[in-house]
């Protein structure tokens, strides 16, 4: 004879509907975790494209700014220059300061002190950002003369300059920036 009890159909009453309802409640936590990944992965690129339209514009300045020195004002010395970045003719051109603040820091999102996009040069700006691939706000620059003393000697009242040009670049979404720096030597 068989010694084995086999449950009767009343003992397992209900237990199909438990691991029914775990089933369902473990694939419903499936589904939500995936949602929340892909939503997070399209934040994600989101904020990298952003980031990427504001280094694109603030390129952008430094090029417009090369452009400003070489062609448009064509720029010799340190001539226009000044420490306050607003001098008649010398709009966004700077002495750099020596200690504390520095010009860039002080003025460079002031629009009576730098320069925008394409303000000397005639280039046209940038699109706003209600258009695809625009921007909150025009990419801005301060160029600072510094003494170049590598090749040359330094007359009195004259002399050889680099200039250090700073740009701000403006993503789509508001609070998105980027600031670059180079030394450009015409």
């Amino acid at each position: 004879m068989n010694t084995m009890k086999t449950p009767s159909a009343r003992s397992q009453r209900g237990a199909s509907l438990f691991v029914a309802l775990v089933m369902m409640i473990a694939i419903t936590l499936i589904g939500i975790a995936g949602a929340n990944l892909s939503t997070s992965e399209e934040r994600m690129a989101r904020n990298a494209r952003d980031s990427n339209i504001a280094l694109q514009a603030a390129e952008a300045a430094l090029r417009d700014a090369e452009t400003d020195i070489v062609s448009t004002r064509a720029l010799s010395g340190a001539t226009l220059f000044s420490t306050t970045c607003d001098q008649t003719g010398g709009k966004g051109l700077c002495i750099p300061a020596t200690s504390g603040t520095q010009r860039w820091e002080a003025y460079l999102e002031d629009a009576s002190r730098s320069l925008s996009y394409g303000e000397q040069t005639g280039v046209p700006g940038f699109r706003p950002s209600t258009e695809s691939g625009g921007v909150t706000g025009q990419p801005r620059y301060l160029v600072e003369a510094i003494p170049d003393a590598v090749g040359t000697s330094l007359r009195a009242g004259g002399g050889r300059y680099i200039y250090r040009i700073t740009a701000l670049g403006y993503g789509a979404l508001s609070g998105t920036r980027v600031m670059l720096q180079e030394f450009f030597r015409p």
